[in-house]
């Protein structure tokens, strides 16, 4: 990264909001493993800048994409590093309790026009 943009980094807050095309490498522990690493690489090289935090949200819709194994390790993570990394939670709504929680939407999907788009939100979804 230039060094203009580098200066950005310090002190600020990055939200990793998880793929989910992650899951399909997750077929095998091998493939987890390479997963976790990168995941680690992100982490250490962001960690570098001063003051920077990392916030990993649940990589769960509730729209019937969930990938529990990666959960667990952001989880993990936050655990290690209270103070450089949080995990923050998903919900279809917001329990009373909420604390910090990444709401998704129960409408706007793009399987309400195409079955096969599990993963997306239509415009109207995303307001």
């Amino acid at each position: 990264i230039q060094e203009e943009h580098t200066s950005f980094l310090n002190h600020c807050l990055i939200v990793f909001i998880a793929g989910f095309n992650d899951f399909r490498y997750g077929s095998s522990d091998e493939d987890r493993s390479w997963v976790f690493m990168q995941v680690d690489q992100h982490v250490k090289y962001y960690k570098s800048f001063e003051g920077c935090k990392l916030v990993f949200t649940e990589p769960n819709d509730h729209h019937g994409n969930n990938v529990a194994w990666l959960t667990e390790y952001f989880k993990t993570l936050a655990a290690e590093d209270p103070d450089g990394v949080q995990f923050v939670a998903t919900a279809e709504e917001f329990p009373a309790d909420s604390g910090l929680v990444l709401q998704y939407p129960a409408e706007g999907w793009c399987t309400q026009w195409y079955i096969n788009d599990t993963w997306h939100l239509t415009k109207h979804g995303l307001m």
